[in-house]
């Protein structure tokens, strides 16, 4: 690729002779007469190398070659000068200008000066090429990327970054890299560490630009220059989806083990429960029998204590049912089904109770149908509706917010209570089979039941709850 080069020489015989000279070098030259045009020219394209006369009407080469310093910092600027008083180099190379060729000159010498600049050039536009290849490289990966110094002032960022942390490079450059850090003491001691000057991998937390956080997979390293460490680059992959994937799958392989277990469970129960269920059933009778008057204390004793029994067996019943859906789901055919027309019906079926106890809120938005069994799916509802119930108080009336709509193009229900929160060591185990914190006959089933149910139609549930501020229990399936 030719040079380009502009000759600033108001005398038109040197003007024309050093343009000749430059074009039989194989340079691509323009020339002017003064400063003015120079500039009116500069502002318009760049030029390689200048040629400045320091003599020229109006503003003198050295003036020009100051402005346009500012203006076009990579450009190689040779000042022709025939003043040889003291003082006269120094203010060449002080006016900013990159070499000096003194008057008169052969066209020898002219190219000797024009060898060194021509090196100048090549030497920068192979740093731009190279410092261009390595920002296609930064700018195409889909990891994100910050360049920050010593002090932790970031001085870079890739696309990647805005796309992944939602912050543009205006907003982040200039500001510490503890910006991005959930907690300012996690910032503190990854200062200390990155002093090593030794890669660093581990996790983070990054904060987003709208507070939320995401984790990230990180490594870290140093940015030397000349052989001096002038700072850090820090890349970073967004891993929340695949810990997610990770939990699901962990949660799924679980899943599958309690099933088969529950399936076992449930079929050995099942035979003889049904044999006691027939007996005390013929006890029952027999008994009524030897007193239909109902006149013997001890037989009427009797009666109601196999009431009881027979009460405690419907209730196994109704955890051996639980555990046949919990282990493999009902027999029922997926169907297409709409969300809110499923929670319409729950709350018909729900009706008699939660109408003293709560204010039900519906905001139903458009979602995608779903492929599922209804019968499932509305037990899954039923379970988060129930749950919600449980959480308002006795002779205390509250509310329970039910929303369904789209997310992410996903079929979205949310069920949200404004009870008293969920601690955390609970949290981390109410999707266990059995795990219950309320007593009487609450089976520790509903919410295994329905993280079952959900995950092998495709879906993911899950809970976010706050101290004092309630639940919200969400629920994601893929659509039909």
């Amino acid at each position: 690729m030719k040079l380009s080069c502009l000759v600033v020489e108001d005398d038109p015989t040197n003007r024309i002779w050093v343009t000749q000279l430059l074009r039989l070098r194989g340079l691509e030259v323009q020339a002017v007469a003064n400063a003015e045009a120079a500039l009116e020219l500069l502002h318009e394209r760049s030029f390689d190398l200048l040629i400045v006369d320091w003599v020229l009407p109006e503003m003198d080469g050295l003036t020009l070659t100051r402005k346009v310093r500012v203006s076009h910092p990579d450009t190689i600027i040779l000042v022709v000068t025939g003043r040889t008083e003291a003082g006269a180099l120094e203010q060449v190379m002080a006016s900013g200008a990159s070499d000096y060729l003194a008057k008169p000159f052969t066209a020898p010498a002219l190219y000797a000066r024009l060898a060194v600049s021509e090196a100048r050039v090549m030497d920068r536009r192979s740093r731009q090429q190279a410092e261009g290849e390595v920002r296609t490289i930064v700018e195409g990966i889909p990891d994100a990327v910050v360049f920050w110094d010593t002090q932790g002032t970031i001085r870079r960022v890739n696309d990647s970054f805005t796309r992944m942390t939602g912050r543009s490079s205006e907003s982040c450059i200039g500001r510490k890299k503890g910006i991005l850090y959930l907690n300012p003491e996690e910032w503190k001691a990854d200062k200390k560490r990155f002093k090593q000057k030794d890669s660093v991998l581990y996790e983070r937390s990054y904060l987003k630009a709208d507070g939320a956080h995401f984790l990230a997979e990180s490594s870290t390293g140093p940015v030397t220059a000349q052989g001096q460490q002038v700072g850090w680059v820090t890349i970073f992959r967004d891993i929340s989806r695949r810990v997610e994937m990770a939990e699901r799958l962990r949660m799924t392989d679980r899943l599958a083990q309690i099933g088969l277990l529950s399936a076992g469970v449930a079929h050995e129960i099942n035979n003889p429960l049904t044999f006691i269920l027939i007996n005390l059933n013929v006890l029952s009778q027999e008994l009524g029998d030897l007193d239909p008057e109902k006149k013997d204390a001890v037989i009427q004793d009797l009666l109601t204590v196999v009431a009881d029994a027979e009460e405690g067996c419907q209730r196994v019943t109704e955890i051996i049912k639980a555990l046949r859906t919990f282990a493999r789901g009902d027999d029922h055919r997926p169907e297409k089904v709409m969300l809110s027309e499923l929670v319409s019906n729950a709350l018909v079926v729900l009706n008699a109770t939660l109408r003293r106890r709560a204010q039900v809120i519906t905001h139903f938005d458009d979602a995608p149908t779903v492929l599922a069994p209804p019968g499932d799916l509305a037990q899954v509802i039923i379970n988060l509706i129930k749950n919600a119930e449980e959480t308002i108080g006795h002779d205390e009336r509250g509310t329970i917010n039910i929303h369904v709509g789209t997310l992410n193009g996903q079929a979205l229900l949310e069920v949200r209570d404004e009870g008293p929160g969920i601690p955390n060591n609970v949290q981390v185990r109410m999707f266990d089979a059995f795990y219950s914190t309320k007593a009487g006959r609450n089976t520790g089933l509903g919410l295994a039941t329905s993280q079952s149910i959900v995950t092998r139609l495709g879906g993911v549930i899950t809970c976010e709850s706050y101290m004092g501020r309630g639940t919200t229990f969400r629920v994601l399936l893929p659509p039909a």
